[in-house]
């Protein structure tokens, strides 16, 4: 029994590159602050998933977060949506250039900036798309545009989501693309 004692003892949990034992003997020491996750990261995070987040509450029983962040996750979904847009105006951007996923009950919704120069084209149609599937999957007409006489609350926010988007892009950002979408729609670009 004693010799089983020792050998007890002296086991290390070395099963290469799983070095458990240290920080499991560390943590009890150093227990981390109690405090909320980082308010900026679940907003990304939850961006990234087409705004689906819970903020959970300190000391609040998380099974029933758990279980619908579970049941938003388990039904299929579609991937690589993108949009096409047909009409004979000139487009000057698209939003967003890449859709989350899309689950059972969500909604998407896809921006098209366009030249106001132009007279609108009545014969415009919207089609969805998945990269899995070559053929289109969703069809919308756009022949009828309410006036917005005065009220250009749409486009800003459009703009808006525009820039976000090309800021959050890791590519290099064009600073004269932002100072110029800034400049035509009225909006302050971070």
């Amino acid at each position: 029994m004693s010799q089983a004692e020792v050998m007890i003892k002296n086991m290390k949990a070395a099963l290469g590159g799983t070095e458990l034992l240290m920080p499991r003997r560390w943590l009890p020491d150093n227990k981390p602050p109690e405090s909320s996750a980082n308010r900026a990261l679940v907003k990304g995070l939850a961006r990234a998933t087409n705004s689906y987040f819970n903020f959970i509450a300190p000391h609040t029983n998380v099974d029933i977060y758990v279980a619908e962040q579970l049941a938003r996750a388990l039904p299929p979904s579609i991937t690589n949506v993108y949009v096409k847009w047909n009409t004979n105006q000139r487009i000057l951007h698209k939003l967003p250039e890449h859709a989350p996923p899309v689950f059972i009950g969500d909604w998407l919704l896809f921006y098209a900036l366009l030249d106001e120069t132009m007279p609108f084209d009545h014969s415009t149609t919207v089609e969805l798309f998945t990269d899995i599937q070559q053929q289109s999957i969703g069809l919308a007409r756009i022949d009828y545009v309410p006036s917005v006489h005065g009220s250009q609350l749409v486009m800003h926010l459009v703009a808006k989501a525009l820039l976000r988007e090309l800021l959050d892009d890791q590519k290099t950002i064009d600073k004269e693309l932002l100072i110029n979408i800034s400049i035509s729609y009225g909006i302050l670009c971070p």
